[in-house]
């Protein structure tokens, strides 16, 4: 996982030779904690900066 002015960036990467196989980020969405992937789907929380006090899961489809 790379981040680039707050946007994550997710690699796979061939364990064989090093080459990326696949490169998804998570738009609209800056500073996630917690990132996860289960069954094809990423989870990650996302902190409201403004409301920071409010967490939120969130599921996206790899």
């Amino acid at each position: 996982m790379t981040r680039r002015n707050g946007i994550s960036a997710i690699y796979e990467i061939n364990i064989l030779d090093g080459a990326i196989r696949f490169c998804t980020t998570i738009p609209d969405f800056k500073f996630v904690d917690t990132i996860k992937i289960y069954n094809g789907k990423l989870y990650f929380i996302y902190t409201n900066r403004i409301e920071s006090e409010s967490r939120m899961l969130y599921i996206m489809k790899i």
